[in-house]
């Protein structure tokens, strides 16, 4: 925990949701699974805040992040901004 300072979590926008569900199901269930929940090795994505997310997957698409990983550059390598924030908005609600 960072200190007593808490963010409150932004709650999904359901139409971005709905469009980042079937985003979702064709780039990422593959690896992260059905729930979105990984495993050992694959990161836990359901759940997540919104402005982690977004700013995780568009680092990968980039490739200006620290966590370099060959699979997820070329999984999120065709998304646009729009569709990074709806696969956000759909992830951010799930369990």
């Amino acid at each position: 925990s960072r200190g007593c300072h808490r963010t409150r979590r932004q709650p999904a926008d359901p139409a971005e949701a709905m469009r980042g569900k079937d985003l979702f199901a064709k780039l990422c269930v593959r690896c992260h699974g059905e729930a979105a929940r990984g495993d050992a090795t694959i990161a836990r994505l359901a759940g997540q805040q919104i402005p982690y997310l977004q700013t995780s997957l568009t680092r990968y698409r980039d490739k200006t992040g620290v966590r370099n990983n060959q699979l997820m550059s070329i999984a999120t390598s065709s998304l646009k901004n729009e569709d990074i924030k709806a696969i956000a908005n759909y992830l951010t609600q799930l369990p």
